[in-house]
Parts: C-alpha cells; structure tokens; sequence
C-alpha cells in the first residue's frame, strides 16, 4: 500500500498544516510510514503553496512525490500547476467555488464546495483545510478519520470541537454528493 498526495493552493490555506496532520494521522494511529514535504512561494500568503505526502506500508526510499495517486486544489494557479503533471489514474478533488476545471482532462475528478461550505459553516475560509481532510478521508482510504480526528484534538477545545466539525462537514459533502462530478 503506498499514496502520493498532493495539498496545493494558495499561502494561507493551511495546506501544510493539512498535509502534515495527514503524515501524522497515517504514523501515529494508522501504524505507517510517512513523509511531508512542502514549499511555497516567497509571498506566504497569497502565493502558490503546496505539502506532498506519501503515505506506505513499507519503507520510503525518496520523500518527494513522483506520480500522484490524489491531488488536492483549493485554488485555480493550483489546479492549472498541477494539471499537466497527472496521469489518468490521479484522482483530482478540487473546490468548485474557486476552481474551475479544465474541460478538456479525462482523468478522474470531483469538485465540491469545500472553501464555500467552510463560509457558510464557520463564517471563515479558515477551516477549509481540515473540511478537505475530511473530504480526502471519504473519498479514499489512505488515512481513518477517527486517526485525522485523533491528530487534530491535540489543540485547545474549542479548536478540536471546530476540527471535528470541519472534518463531518467534509464527510457530509462527500455522502451528500454536493456537486460531485467524476470526470
């Protein structure tokens, strides 16, 4: 068993956060191995930024990604960076309120309205990271949720209670098929 995973938007977003609670969920609760690595452009925020996580059963012998298995984009530089290095087999989850894909890709993709339904639920964009870590958990199987949920109670209690939300809001977007489409 071994995942490529890519987390790319924008500065600001999280994503490093998101990919290194991925890498954590997956070694401390799930019982594999893991790597993170990350980078981002000189503005912090605002800027193209991304983490890359593999996730495996055995030993990882080289700690960049190679060939994604599931891409996440929660920007449109995002998505248009990534696009051109994915093959048929990458699945593509994207927030449809700020990406708009590319008509012409056949590989496998979902958009759901991660960064609109963090808005309306928590009144911020802030929790949009964990909302598409709970989208990630229910669309594949690289990591168990209760581990994500485990990794993110570490913080104060009201931030674990506002991440365990996040993560069912993106559970729930998942189950309810909330613009779904697979390409």
């Amino acid at each position: 068993m071994r995942y490529e995973i890519v987390l790319a938007g924008q500065g600001g977003q999280g994503l490093i956060f998101a990919g290194s609670t991925l890498g954590r969920a997956a070694v401390l609760h799930d019982g594999l191995l893991a790597t993170q690595t990350q980078s981002y452009g000189v503005a912090s925020r605002g800027g193209f930024s991304k983490s890359e996580v593999i996730i495996s059963d055995d030993e990882i012998h080289y700690p960049l990604v190679t060939s994604p298995d599931v891409v996440l984009c929660l920007s449109q530089e995002a998505y248009d960076r990534m696009l051109p290095s994915l093959s048929d087999r990458t699945l593509m989850v994207f927030s449809s309120c700020s990406v708009t894909p590319f008509p012409g890709w056949t590989g496998k993709e979902v958009g759901l309205p991660i960064i609109a339904s963090a808005w309306k639920e928590f009144e911020t964009g802030q929790p949009a990271n964990v909302v598409a870590l709970g989208c990630l958990a229910a669309l594949t199987e690289i990591v168990r949720v209760e581990s994500l949920q485990r990794v993110l109670d570490k913080g104060g209690s009201n931030q674990a209670r506002q991440n365990n939300r996040a993560l069912a809001l993106g559970q729930r977007l998942v189950k309810e098929g909330a613009g779904v489409g697979v390409g």
